[in-house]
């Protein structure tokens, strides 16, 4: 019942539910972490396997696997990348210890996936690093049977190679940035360039870097809240009066954060200029107001 439990919490936005570290304790909890910090049994119970690593991001599993000297092995080859950014979350918010240990050909099938999809930047952007992070993380399993050092620096090489022919690479910090603050600063630079009037333009951005399958992260979320601080920036995107209604900029913004960035309705009440909005929609409303006519 618990992992159930630990599996609709991850999978309805952690940061959302502001779910604390969880400790485990009673007669039930060798049992319960012995499973948590087994993949294949974490299979048989937890049918997404999204969740899975969700869980693993909300529990602080890095201090049960301290406690019992373990290592997950995942025996899967994944390559879907909004999980492998959960599993570069664990690895990243850990990164003086090796808890994660998965084969070589884990990382083969990673790269050709990256390589067979050159021409979409963002996307190149974000798995990229994932991937930099993965193979790091495999170099560095001392006890990892199928190590080619060879091979493996052939990989990096054809990672940078790709990242040098991307048009936005030189625009962020590569080597210094993590893996969400680059996903910060691809969506502040949305908010700052004006991109959301280019609606089609954005939604493939979007779509690259898989935000409508990943939930912003705490740190994420600060970094967007503090671009708000910009009074310039607040003003771009109030909307408090009705020919804001017509400003597409204006109006894209709200309904493609909301879909894909926020997802819970629930970041409003943490948002200022949400909330100014909100309230402004309220009292337009109540006093009888058709706003989809006036914008459609």
């Amino acid at each position: 019942m618990i992992l159930q439990l630990l599996e609709y919490l991850s999978a309805n936005n952690s940061i959302a539910n502001n779910i604390p570290l969880i400790n485990f304790e009673g007669k039930n909890k060798n049992y319960i972490t012995n499973i948590l910090i087994n993949y294949d049994e974490m299979k048989k119970i937890i049918k997404n396997p999204i969740n899975i690593f969700k869980i693993w991001n909300i529990i602080d599993i890095g201090k049960i696997l301290y406690e019992k000297n373990e290592v997950i092995y995942i025996n899967d080859i994944i390559i879907d990348f909004p999980i492998n950014f959960y599993l570069t979350l664990l690895i990243q918010n850990d990164r003086d210890k090796i808890n994660f240990s998965y084969s070589f050909q884990y990382l083969k099938k990673n790269i050709e996936q990256i390589l067979s999809n050159s021409n979409k930047e963002y996307y190149i952007l974000i798995v990229s690093k994932i991937f930099l992070i993965l193979l790091d993380n495999y170099t560095n399993d001392c006890y990892n049977p199928s190590y080619r050092e060879e091979t493996c620096k052939d990989m990096e090489h054809k990672i940078k190679v790709i990242l040098n022919n991307n048009v936005i690479y030189q625009n962020f910090d590569f080597k210094h940035q993590n893996i969400e603050e680059i996903y910060s600063k691809i969506i502040k630079d949305l908010i700052i360039k004006n991109k959301f009037e280019k609606y089609e333009e954005t939604i493939e951005i979007v779509e690259q870097i898989a935000l409508k399958n990943i939930d912003i992260t705490k740190n994420i979320f600060d970094d967007i809240i503090k671009l708000f601080e910009d009074e310039k920036i607040r003003e771009k995107y109030l909307i408090s009066e009705e020919m804001d209604f017509t400003d597409k900029n204006k109006v894209n913004f709200y309904y493609l954060f909301l879909k894909y960035v926020f997802k819970s309705s629930i970041f409003i009440y943490n948002f200022d200029l949400f909330l100014k909005t909100r309230k402004f929609l309220i009292d337009k409303i109540n006093s009888g107001y058709i706003i989809y006519h006036f914008y459609f």
